[in-house]
């Protein structure tokens, strides 16, 4: 990463399903840019590792100095849980 000045930008693309009894299938996918950087910024996050090197472009801030409503990459997570959790 240093040989690239340090920074670069990624994106991260995922997909999730929910699957409901009766085979109520549910899914999509989702992504989102991030700046990746060679050097460590905020605190070391359990379960999120990567997150004390990935700045949110909108924001500039560190993803581990984010609560995790605020962290790009749990929006769309959250957002699809709640729209298949009023349907039932």
């Amino acid at each position: 990463m240093n040989q690239v000045g340090g920074s670069s930008v990624g994106i991260w693309r995922g997909s999730m399903t929910l699957v409901l009894p009766h085979n109520e299938i549910f899914s999509d996918t989702f992504h989102f840019t991030a700046i990746l950087t060679s050097q460590r910024k905020g605190a070391l996050t359990p379960g999120a590792p990567l997150d004390s090197l990935m700045l949110d472009p909108i924001t500039g801030k560190c993803y581990s100095e984010l609560i995790w409503q605020e962290r790009p990459y749990t929006r769309p997570i959250f957002a699809f849980v709640k729209q298949h959790v009023e349907e039932l």
